[in-house]
C-alpha cells in the first residue's frame, strides 16, 4: 500500500532552513562579541602591562640618576683629594730645596742690604727690602745668578724707589747721621741645584772654542 505525505513538507523545509540560519547567525554574533571582548581585554591588559613597567622604569632612571651623581660627586672629590696629594708632595719634595734656598739666600745677600718679604708661587719668587746705595742691588742680581739654587727671572730688577723713609742714627762720635732707604723689589726662579763645576767647564770651552775661531 503506497503512503502519501499530503503535509506542506516544503515550508517545514524552509521554516527549518530558516531556524538554523538564525542558529548559525546567534553563534556568529556571540562569538565575534565573545573574540572582541577577548582582544579588548587583552589589549587593555598589554596597556597597563607597559604602563606599570614604564612607571618602574622612570623610577629606577631617577635611582640611576641619583647614583650618577653620586658617583660624578665621589669622582670629583676624588680629583681634589688627588690635586691635594700632588701639592702636599710637591711641598714635600720641595721643602729641603726651600730650606737651601732661604740658607742661600741669607749667604748671598750683601751687607746694606735687608730683605723684607720672601714670596713664593711655585717656582717664581718676589724679594723685596730696603738698601742705602743702589750699587748694592747689581751684587744682588749678580750673586742671584752665580747661586746653586736661584735665578733671575727675565731682567730680574722689577722696582727700585728712593722715596721711601729716612732713618737717624747717632755715630761713635755722637753725630747725628741720616740715611736714606730705597725699596727695591727683585724677581727671581728657584731651580734645581747648578753644578758650578758643570757650568765653569762649560764656560771655559765655549771661551776656547771662540779664542780658536778668533785665530
Amino acid at each position: 500500500m503506497v503512503k502519501i505525505n499530503l503535509l506542506p513538507w516544503r515550508e517545514e523545509l524552509q521554516r527549518y532552513k530558516q531556524q538554523e540560519f538564525l542558529v548559525s547567525l546567534g553563534l556568529a554574533v556571540v562569538i565575534t562579541c565573545f573574540l572582541f571582548a577577548l582582544g579588548y581585554y587583552y589589549i587593555e591588559g598589554r596597556k597597563t602591562y607597559q604602563s606599570q613597567r614604564n612607571a618602574y622604569l622612570e623610577v629606577e632612571i631617577v635611582k640611576l640618576d641619583k647614583k650618577i651623581a653620586t658617583i660624578k660627586d665621589i669622582n670629583t672629590k676624588k680629583n681634589q683629594l688627588r690635586d691635594k696629594i700632588k701639592i702636599i708632595e710637591g711641598f714635600q719634595a720641595n721643602r729641603s730645596e726651600i730650606i737651601h734656598v732661604i740658607d742661600e739666600l741669607r749667604k748671598i745677600t750683601p751687607r746694606g742690604i735687608s730683605l723684607t718679604s720672601f714670596v713664593q708661587k711655585k717656582a717664581k719668587i718676589t724679594l723685596k727690602g730696603f738698601l742705602i746705595a743702589n750699587s748694592e742691588v747689581p751684587l744682588l742680581m749678580d750673586a742671584i745668578v752665580l747661586s746653586a739654587w736661584l735665578e733671575l727671572d727675565g731682567t730680574g730688577l722689577k722696582a727700585v724707589d728712593g722715596r721711601d723713609r729716612r732713618e737717624q742714627k747717632e755715630n761713635e762720635i755722637g753725630q747725628i747721621e741720616e740715611k736714606k732707604y730705597s725699596k727695591f723689589t727683585i724677581l727671581a726662579k728657584q731651580v734645581k741645584k747648578k753644578d758650578k763645576n758643570k757650568e765653569e767647564d762649560a764656560e771655559g770651552s765655549d771661551n776656547k772654542e771662540n779664542s780658536e775661531e778668533s785665530e
